[in-house]
């Protein structure tokens, strides 16, 4: 959904002005279904836990699920919405300032509408945030659930501060 605060959008086939008051304007992508995690870039060599993102994330829950062979988890995803018939989208959202225009915004919607979904005010930027965005047209359910069967040899489940202390490296020749 786009958000607007107290706007007004000229109709020009109309020639009407409609005042919005911090109403939502909807997309044909407003109501898809996203799924969001911590996501670590894989061309990092190594990374660890700002303060910022220690502090906040123990907010999300005590208990993590980790998440270890990250391609065999998006097959998953991919192969579940596929049988379902829904289009899946996914990657790393992009933080932006909000103080500042940023044509790669406008940029990015041209390369596809979906594609509002995978940005985020920087306040956030401590999210780190890899996004499933999955577009079920038709579909109104508060919820969408897709089966990717059982993931226990694929992840493991841990405490959240344990996670939050750790530091990944990557190994060479990945």
């Amino acid at each position: 959904m786009l958000h607007f605060n107290a706007a007004e959008l000229f109709l020009p086939d109309l020639g009407e002005t409609i005042k919005l008051n911090g109403n939502l304007m909807k997309t044909t992508h407003s109501n898809d279904y996203a799924f969001c995690m911590l996501g670590v870039k894989p061309n990092l060599m190594t990374f660890r836990f700002t303060e910022k993102q220690k502090r906040e994330m123990l907010n999300f829950g005590d208990t993590a699920l980790l998440i270890l062979d990250s391609d065999e988890f998006i097959k998953r995803m991919e192969k579940s919405a596929k049988e379902k018939g829904y289009k899946l989208y996914k990657n790393f959202v992009k933080y932006f300032d909000e103080q500042k225009d940023h044509v790669d915004i406008f940029i990015s919607l041209m390369l596809g509408e979906q594609n509002i979904a995978f940005w985020k005010r920087e306040s956030y930027a401590y999210q780190n945030e890899f996004r499933f965005v999955i577009s079920a047209e038709g579909l109104t359910d508060e919820h969408l659930e897709l089966d990717i069967g059982n993931i226990k040899d694929i992840s493991a489940i841990m405490k959240t501060s344990s996670v939050l202390n750790a530091e990944v490296f990557r190994r060479k020749g990945d």
